[in-house]
Formats: C-alpha cells, sequence, structure tokens
C-alpha cells in the first residue's frame, strides 16, 4: 500500500512539475504582439519577431518599393522612440525582383518597457502617408540601475570652477549622458542643500539634446543658459558643473556647450 502511495506521490510531483515548467515556457514564449505586414513589396528578415533587441543590432529584408528610401522606426509598446531614420536601397531596379537592404544601429534609446516593436515603411511622395507597414514585436533588456555623480558648488568655497561631486542612483530610462544633465539641472535635493550644495544653472534651462562622437561630448540647451546677469564668476561655474558631470563618464573626454545648437563662447547673450 505504501509503495502505491509512493508511486502516486511522484506521479503527482511530476505532473506538477511539468505544469510550471510549461507555463514558465508559455510565459516567455508569449508574443508581445503579432508580426504585421501591409505590404506585398516590403518584407523584414531581421529582426525575428519576439526576439530581444539590444544594440548594436540591424534591420534587414527585401522590398520591391521604388519611391525613394525605406523609414524605420523603434518603440516601445508605452509610445517612447528609441531610433527612427531612413535606410537607403542601393539598387533601386524596375524588374519586378526584391532588393536587399539593411541598416545597422550603433546606439538606441533606453527603452521605458519591456516590449515594443520594429517598423519599416515608405511614406507616400504625393500624401506623406506611411504605406507598406511591417510590424515587428520585440522585447527590450529590462532598464539599468546606474550610480553616477553631479558636481555643484557649495557654500563658502569662493573657488569659480570648485565644484564637489554627489551621487545619485536610480533606474536609467534614457542614454546615459541625457540622464546625468537632466539630473543636474535638477539642482541638488533637500539634503544636499542642508549639507551646503546649491546650483548656479538657471532652473529654467532645458537640455535640448546631448550627443557624444569622437570622445567629444556636445550638450546644446535652451537659451535661458545665458543671461546679462550672469557674472564671470557665475559663468565658469557652470561651465564646470556640465563639464565635470559628463566627463566622469567613459569615452568623454571634451565638453562642448552649445545654445540653440550653437557652440557657447560666453554665457552673455
Amino acid at each position: 500500500m505504501d509503495t502505491v502511495k509512493q508511486i502516486f506521490a511522484a506521479i503527482l510531483m511530476i505532473t506538477l512539475f511539468m505544469g510550471i515548467f510549461l507555463a514558465a515556457k508559455a510565459f516567455v514564449d508569449l508574443p508581445v504582439d503579432d508580426y504585421e505586414n501591409t505590404s506585398a513589396t516590403l518584407t523584414v528578415d531581421e529582426p525575428n519577431p519576439n526576439s530581444l533587441l539590444a544594440a548594436p543590432c540591424v534591420i534587414n529584408g527585401k522590398t520591391k518599393i521604388l519611391e525613394g528610401p525605406l523609414n524605420y522606426r523603434i518603440v516601445t509598446n508605452s509610445g517612447k522612440i528609441l531610433s527612427e531614420g531612413l535606410i537607403a536601397i542601393e539598387n533601386q531596379l524596375d524588374d519586378g525582383n526584391y532588393q536587399d537592404y539593411e541598416v545597422t544601429l550603433a546606439t538606441l534609446g533606453q527603452p521605458d518597457s519591456f516590449v515594443g516593436r520594429v517598423e519599416v515603411f515608405n511614406l507616400s511622395r504625393q500624401t506623406g502617408e506611411i504605406q507598406n507597414l511591417v510590424i515587428v514585436p520585440v522585447r527590450f533588456q529590462e532598464p539599468q540601475e546606474v550610480s553616477f555623480q553631479l558636481f555643484f558648488p557649495k557654500i563658502g568655497d569662493e573657488d569659480c570652477k570648485k565644484v564637489y561631486p554627489v551621487k545619485r542612483t536610480f533606474n536609467l530610462s534614457d542614454s546615459i549622458e541625457k540622464a546625468v544633465v537632466s539630473e543636474l539641472l535638477s539642482g541638488p535635493t533637500t539634503i544636499e542643500v542642508q549639507e551646503g550644495f546649491f546650483t548656479n544653472i538657471p532652473t529654467s534651462t532645458e537640455l535640448l539634446s546631448v550627443t557624444v562622437v569622437d570622445e567629444v561630448a556636445r550638450a546644446d540647451f535652451s537659451s535661458t543658459l545665458v543671461s546679462e546677469e550672469l557674472d564671470d564668476c557665475h559663468a565658469q561655474n557652470i561651465r564646470a558643473q556640465i563639464e565635470e558631470t559628463l566627463k566622469q563618464l567613459p569615452g568623454i573626454r571634451i565638453v562642448a556647450i552649445s545654445v540653440d545648437g550653437k557652440i557657447l563662447e560666453t554665457f552673455r547673450p
């Protein structure tokens, strides 16, 4: 009788583990969306549906479309665009055959959700409307928790170029360069203010863009960064805050500050 109970218990345990395994597999393989192709003249071969997408990545496929370049867009399910642009087609021959296309993306924006889609399409020359849309569902890596330093002046120090580090940690939802500068613009926290930190950057200043090319970071700000009332000491300190915050990051050796797209020579308009 005990042997029968043991066999029954073993069968029950095996059934239970199989159920858990199949449920987990179903969750992992669950499509985030349906592959959608509204075009008879455009296909996407890479990435594969429901694959994990991370930079560097490739978008490629075949097309018979002859109206100019193709467009691509990588977007999360919440609507955040991680990358978009054009794909040139080298040999657009009107011979009825498919032509290969491909684009390699070195970087992507930081996703704000785990799932999204790759869209490839072309725009009508007459109306500008999206045509031949192909949607490939994809997955993204989880947001990373990162720690970095922001640099602020401190009450009592009269050195115009002196700034001090404070540590910040949070889940990264954008490029690290944009994240650190955006945090810098938000100013010191209440606790940091109590410790004597402050900022010389005007609170209304907005970050328009930040890019890194050949170890040079270019940070572009709104016009509120500059002011007629700003003296040389405060201007030097603002520059130090921005430069030191960005130069802590790997791959950045020089920082160029611009306002509305124009390289900043002076902090006075």
